[in-house]
């Protein structure tokens, strides 16, 4: 008999014009401005009104600070779950048989957020790093030389935090190995 009850007079507050800005309570410093009504777990329509309710939760997700204490009432979750760091990096290096380094090949990145692609050229060493990368997305990073091919030239990732030790190996077959070569 309770519940039908409460639901009559949920159903009535729900008809009932909302106002603006309402303060609930306040005194000693404080000053409490939402509130819901608890029905128990459960969902009622009426109209174009409809409760969706929060078993018995005084209110929902503010903050109510005094002094030294606060408290985060309510069924609440973080405002996020992606990754705190903003940025990372990717790096590796470009290789040829025997691990010799090899210099100026070009590695382009693409995907995620990035308005246009993002190239890099490897040192004298064959080593490559590219940096302030958005994580939470997904890449392509692609290789090119123009004296080598290479038998995988693409590395596909999603970016969670720094990737590095990616190593590209160029084949043994010259990029360009199809010229004539005339004496």
């Amino acid at each position: 008999m309770k519940s039908i009850s409460f639901i009559i007079a949920a159903f009535l507050c729900l008809m009932l014009p909302l106002p603006g800005n309402a303060q609930i309570a306040s005194g000693g410093g404080y000053t409490l401005e939402r509130t819901v009504i608890a029905g128990g777990g459960g969902q009622i329509l009426g109209g174009a009104r409809s409760l969706e309710s929060t078993v018995g939760q005084p209110t929902v997700r503010p903050q109510m600070s005094n002094g030294s204490y606060a408290l985060w009432s309510g069924f609440w979750t973080p405002d996020s779950f992606a990754p705190t760091s903003a940025n990372a990096s990717i790096s590796g290096r470009v290789i040829r048989k025997g691990g010799v380094s090899l210099s100026n090949a070009t590695l382009t990145l693409y995907g995620g957020p990035l308005s246009s692609p993002h190239i890099t050229l490897t040192s004298s060493l064959g080593y490559f790093k590219l940096e302030n990368i958005p994580v939470g997305y997904f890449y392509i990073l692609s290789v090119h030389h123009r004296k080598y091919s290479f038998a995988q030239n693409t590395y596909e990732f999603s970016l969670f935090d720094d990737l590095s030790d990616i190593v590209f190996h160029a084949s043994e077959i010259p990029h360009n190995s199809n010229r004539r070569i005339i004496k």
